[in-house]
């Protein structure tokens, strides 16, 4: 059976930008036996130092979090010619995936259990936002927070994971100064602006939250726009309709700490993830809302059924590896298409569950209000917006031409140009091997690496 240094692999999970993850079993004397999650940095880039130093530094950041509300790491440790972390595994499913379920049924997740999941995630924050380390609080801003990054266990629990692009004040940063990262829809606006970048702090993670719980307690974003610029722009110049608007559903109460949450300005939201969380919580209180993890529990259950029980965990482990995923562009027949190695770490680790919802914290049976006429943002970031552009490096194997349409952006090995905000589909041409379109997204001031090997399927 293969395995990850003392790790004997069980199942792939998925892979990401610069990582595998996988289920693993861990085995000891006496009968000692615990499943952890390994992320493996892909072989190709463990010969990169850049991509090793931003594998490692995550892994750093996120050894020194112990909370319940943030998934755990256990090890970091080398295997071969790369290297792997192993965590905490998780009983249970991403936020996003709960919501599509219910959406899926035509259902929102009920205010009060999502207040509670919510409130949890905002404590595991705050404790990576406070962060001591030798005596001096080391701030860790996760950066990234969005449903996908919220794992609620059958268990009710609720836990943050992927602090992958997070920056701890006192790390040197392996990324380029100003590099935007994470999605869109989830930022906040001083990240958009070159100007206010010195308001960057843990708040950025407070917006993020809001933003999430505006989802879940309406079935949309508080923003929307055509195209990337239009949604940038719709961040930056406007201010979303109110939840209760969108969804009359949701109480006025509610709905105000919600929109403090996401205010434009920082020095207009909640201090803290603390602050944010210790508001819904008392929230919930004066409701006479007595929302636990039991209760978040009960609600996981109803809603995956006997898939709550079947523990991935308790799966025999494979015989051998289901295969090597690589970030490596593939095409022919049979093939899955382009996959772009991106300079990110995704944490994929979310794995088995889900259920229903007992007493007062009930699934609202409602489907969203139809949102407020609205202008339609414009096609553009407004002229008052600087918002840098984004790079694309390029690696072919053999070689090959990268266009954009009719023009030529040049020849490979040294192929790296800049574009706005946006998506692209870029084709590869060798006149020994058939065009390759790759659909790449360019995040602003950020550097994307297209990795394509031309001979696979040969």
């Amino acid at each position: 059976m293969d395995a990850i240094g003392k790790y004997d692999i069980v199942q792939h999970l998925a892979s990401g930008g610069m990582g595998e993850v996988f289920l693993a079993r861990q085995s000891g004397p006496a009968g000692f036996n615990r499943m952890v999650v390994v992320k493996r940095l892909l072989p190709h880039l463990a010969r990169e130092p850049a991509f090793v130093q931003m594998f490692l530094n995550e892994a750093r950041v996120v050894a020194m979090l112990s909370h319940p509300n943030v998934a755990q790491i256990y090890e970091l440790g080398q295997d071969g010619d790369t290297f792997y972390i192993a965590m905490e595994f998780v009983h249970g499913r991403s936020l996003q995936h709960v919501v599509r379920a219910l959406a899926a049924r035509q259902r929102l997740l009920g205010p009060p259990v999502a207040v509670r999941i919510v409130a949890m995630a905002l404590r595991g924050l705050h404790h990576a936002h406070t962060l001591r380390v030798d005596g001096a609080v080391t701030p860790v801003v996760h950066r990234d927070m969005s449903p996908d990054n919220i794992l609620v266990g059958f268990n009710g629990l609720a836990r943050v994971i992927d602090f992958g692009i997070a920056r701890a004040a006192d790390t040197v940063s392996t990324t380029r100064t100003g590099t935007v990262k994470g999605k869109f829809a989830y930022m906040a606006p001083e990240r958009f602006d070159n100007e206010r970048s010195s308001e960057v702090d843990a708040r950025v993670d407070v917006y993020a939250m809001g933003v999430v719980l505006y989802e879940c307690l309406t079935g949309v974003r508080p923003f929307r726009g055509t195209s990337d610029a239009a949604l940038i722009g719709a961040i930056l110049q406007t201010s979303p309709a109110p939840a209760q608007q969108v969804n009359p559903a949701v109480p006025a109460e509610l709905s105000a700490i919600v929109s403090r949450a996401l205010a434009r300005l920082p020095a207009e939201r909640f201090p803290s993830a603390e602050a944010f969380a210790d508001a819904l919580e008392q929230w919930l209180a004066q409701t006479g809302q007595g929302v636990s993890e039991a209760t978040v529990a009960s609600f996981m259950r109803g809603l995956y059924g006997a898939e709550a029980d079947s523990n991935p965990a308790l799966a025999k482990p494979r015989p051998a590896l289901a295969g090597e995923a690589t970030v490596t562009a593939q095409g022919g027949p049979g093939r899955r298409g382009a996959l772009l190695a991106v300079a990110a770490l995704g944490l994929m680790a979310a794995v088995a569950g889900g259920a229903w919802l007992a007493g007062r914290a009930r699934v609202v049976e409602v489907k969203p209000a139809a949102p407020p006429a609205e202008k339609p943002p414009e096609a553009a970031a407004p002229p008052s917006v600087k918002v840098k552009p984004g790079r694309v490096s390029f690696r072919v194997k053999p070689w090959g031409e990268i266009w954009l349409g009719a023009e030529r952006l040049g020849v490979t090995p040294n192929v790296l140009i800049e574009r706005p905000p946006g998506r692209y589909t870029f084709t590869v041409k060798n006149p020994e091997y058939p065009p390759r379109d790759l659909a790449v997204e360019v995040l602003p001031d950020s550097e994307v690496a297209v990795k394509v090997d031309l001979t696979a399927g040969r």
